[in-house]
């Protein structure tokens, strides 16, 4: 007998589920620790900027697996600001 896999079954998938249930409580930590206007988001942007600040926007993007149309609109939204 065959037995049918599932994706919502799958390790990848729980993972996957597990990751973004601890990414809404890190935002919603974040944001309740901080008295500032600035996402969590954007922290992580700018902090890797001051750690590594030899990383262009593209490798930033792929560091932190955001679209690269992200990082622009975050990176000059703050350098405008």
């Amino acid at each position: 007998m065959v037995k049918n896999k599932n994706y919502i079954n799958s390790f990848t998938f729980q993972l996957e589920i597990m990751s973004r249930i601890f990414s809404n409580i890190a935002r919603e930590l974040f944001a309740e620790g901080s008295k500032n206007k600035i996402t969590l988001d954007e922290y992580l942007i700018l902090e890797t900027f001051v750690l590594y600040p030899h990383l262009n926007k593209d490798t930033l993007a792929i560091v932190l697996m955001r679209d690269k149309k992200y990082i622009d609109k975050m990176v000059s939204q703050k350098v405008d600001n």
